[in-house]
């Protein structure tokens, strides 16, 4: 991750700040870390991706007691990690990453909902995740970051996807999921704004990227029917290319820090690399 002269007081002005990350399979690791290897902020992680296998973090160091994990010398509060298998305890679980967070350290500054899956086989959960536990996680946000609550504001960053607007015939429900994140944030993003809530609300857009999720799709009981149609994704993935996860977080750090976004769809590609979505203005 390159970083502009110009950026460092950017970064460095993070130091103090706290993150909860609802936890998908995405750029955690590399997230984490600043261009210069250093910690940026305290990140407060939510596993909300239930039932996809764990994230590895052989680079962590456990502490048992805590839940915790340590790198380089800084504490990040690991919340959630348990599998379930099913969805009912979701919303409850967000609710209470939220609450330890702000209870461990006192005030939330970004909140950043990841938590992703792919699953056309049982798509009421795919439904749940992407998008009921965005919209979950963006109102929870509101309550400790809005001005609107007595809070000091913030930042949230909503993942979407490319496939929003690559839609696949192997994928139609994780399609329309992440349309919906699109709408919602922007939506949201244009409230904050008049309603003068001090949050920054925008959403990041990769496509195809480098995690376990990318795999998932192969798999009958992941895809149901749809499975069948999963060479066309392959075409579809060798047409584009795939991403490393650290040109994600190098996405998610310039939403974070660049004051004048509110609003913006991010979309990162490896043909363009990180660019933004521009609509039309609407006539009647």
């Amino acid at each position: 991750m390159q970083v502009l002269p110009s950026q460092v007081s950017a970064f460095s002005c993070l130091s103090n700040h706290i993150c909860l990350l609802t936890w998908g399979e995405l750029a955690v690791g590399s997230l984490c870390e600043s261009p210069m290897h250093v910690p940026l902020f305290t990140l407060s992680l939510c596993r909300c991706s239930i039932s996809m296998t764990a994230v590895s973090l052989a680079t962590y160091t456990r502490k048992q007691n805590m839940r915790a994990y340590t790198l380089v010398g800084e504490e990040w509060l690991l919340i959630v990690r348990e599998q379930r298998k099913n969805t009912q305890m979701l919303s409850s679980r967000i609710s209470n990453a939220f609450q330890s967070t702000v209870d461990k350290f006192g005030r939330l500054d970004i909140v950043i909902n990841n938590a992703g899956i792919n699953n056309e086989k049982n798509w009421e959960k795919t439904i749940q995740v992407n998008l009921t536990s965005v919209i979950k996680g963006t109102y929870l946000a509101l309550e400790h970051m809005s001005k609107e609550y007595g809070k000091e504001g913030g930042i949230i960053i909503n993942v979407s996807s490319m496939a929003a607007f690559l839609h696949s015939p192997h994928q139609p429900v994780y399609t329309a999921t992440k349309h919906g994140v699109i709408g919602f944030t922007r939506a949201m993003a244009d409230a904050s704004s008049l309603g003068n809530y001090g949050v920054r609300i925008n959403v990041l857009c990769p496509a195809f990227v480098d995690t376990p999720l990318l795999h998932s799709v192969e798999h009958e009981d992941n895809m149901g029917k749809f499975v069948k149609f999963k060479d066309d994704f392959k075409r579809s993935m060798s047409k584009f290319g795939v991403l490393q996860p650290s040109l994600i977080a190098e996405g998610m750090m310039r939403l974070i820090v660049d004051s004048s976004l509110n609003g913006a769809v991010m979309k990162i590609t490896c043909s363009k690399g990180i660019h933004f979505h521009t609509y039309e203005p609407m006539s009647a």
